[in-house]
């Protein structure tokens, strides 16, 4: 995803600066008394460190430069993002000796030279960029990329291979810091799209005083509707503006995303008198309030039909049932090992939500007392299954291939 011109303009400098000195202060390790409270090592300890290392040690002889990688996008004249970010480095360099005076500073006697390679903001660029930097022998670190596109398995993976660490002060995606996702080498000092989504989203509700509670499958409009982006990011007026319909089937092309008040009325309208299953999508964002919402919506319709709320993220389920006892959980999972017929302090589970591929792995039902909701059964070999072992329900894509289905195997 390509940053717009002015996405860091006022704060990329901090950014930067931050990155800069955390790569300074991998260098200054072995100060010389003078301001740091450390002492340098003998030579001898030193060449031992060096060959346990994985990578070795960058080595300088008297008077060498230490190289400062810039990794940036720094190649299109019509975009400034990059180049504010080395000019946040230059800076940073220069103010090592504790003034800003045009003169790159120096770290134990040696001079820090900064060395620039265009990311492209993609991942081939970015990549090559990365190859080019590596190639130089007295390159220490690297501050960069400027996009999260220019890293993804390409410059992260080329620089964390070596054992050369990287800094970005820009890149937003959640991916590359993950948890046995992440490149060992990499780090950075903006925060992600998940931690910045949040507080965006949580801001504009606080500022408009209004929220809505709609009916959607993913945390994107991308795969279901004509549209892009987040879904919490975007007004119900614009939400309403969709195509949700055609993805599925042309037929479907007037269909537009419900308002879960929308859909409890219809319910209502048509006399339903079953059980509703409302999924809260809480596992990758935390909508404020959310239990609170659909809760006080539900509560008017519970005298028609019943409501079981259900989750993959079971401290939603927990919240549900402190704000309301009586309401019904249940609980979401595509793993082995996952049912469970409580969440803990008394909390009791009304229902699995089982993937159906591992139905098998599941204890039989005909000795469980707990029902088994199954997802997602949309092929007629899976339906049979079901229906053959009278599984409470199915949750499915196509309802009317699953109650012809249910006619002919139970005759109901």
């Amino acid at each position: 995803m390509k940053p717009t011109r002015k996405q860091i303009k006022d704060v990329g400098l901090v950014f930067v600066l931050i990155a800069i000195f955390v790569l300074v202060l991998s260098v200054i390790a072995f100060g010389d008394g003078s301001g740091y409270k450390t002492s340098l090592p003998s030579a001898s300890e030193v060449a031992d460190i060096c060959e346990a290392d994985q990578y070795g040690c960058v080595e300088y002889g008297i008077g060498d430069s230490i190289q400062i990688g810039g990794l940036l996008w720094v190649g299109d004249p019509e975009e400034t993002i990059g180049t504010d970010s080395q000019r946040g480095v230059e800076l940073a360099v220069d103010y090592l000796d504790g003034q800003f005076d045009g003169v790159p500073g120096e770290v134990l006697g040696h001079p820090v030279e900064i060395v620039i390679a265009d990311d492209g903001c993609d991942a081939t660029t970015g990549r090559r960029g990365a190859n080019n930097l590596a190639d130089s022998s007295g390159l220490l670190a690297v501050v960069g990329t400027t996009c999260s596109s220019s890293s993804l398995g390409a410059a992260d993976r080329v620089l964390s291979s070596k054992g050369i660490l990287m800094v970005s002060p820009s890149n937003t995606a959640p991916e590359l810091t993950e948890p046995f996702v992440g490149q060992r080498f990499y780090a950075r000092t903006a925060a992600n799209d998940l931690i910045q989504g949040s507080v965006v989203a949580d801001f504009a509700k606080v500022k408009s005083g209004a929220s809505s509670a709609v009916v959607i499958h993913d945390e994107t409009v991308d795969r279901t509707t004509s549209g892009k982006g987040y879904v919490q990011y975007m007004t119900l007026k614009q939400l309403k503006e969709l195509d949700a319909g055609s993805w599925f089937d042309p037929k479907y092309s007037n269909a537009r995303i419900p308002t879960l008040q929308e859909v409890l009325d219809l319910l209502a309208e048509n006399h339903f008198s079953g059980v509703l299953n409302v999924e809260l999508k809480t596992d990758v964002f935390q909508y404020s309030a959310i239990e609170e919402k659909v809760l006080a919506l539900a509560e008017p319709y519970l005298a028609q039909f019943s409501v079981i709320y259900s989750s993959f993220h079971y401290e939603t389920l927990k919240k549900i049932k402190e704000l309301r006892q009586d309401s019904k959980i249940a609980l979401l999972f595509s793993k082995k090992g996952k049912q469970r017929l409580d969440l803990g302090e008394g909390i009791a589970v009304e229902g699995w939500h089982p993937k159906f591929s591992i139905l098998r792995s599941l204890p039989p039902f005909e000795q469980s007392k707990i029902p088994l909701r199954v997802w997602t059964v949309n092929r007629k070999v899976e339906m049979q299954v079901c229906l053959r072992k009278n599984i409470d329900s199915m949750i499915t894509d196509y309802p009317e291939r699953a109650l012809q289905m249910r006619k002919v195997i139970q005759g109901v």
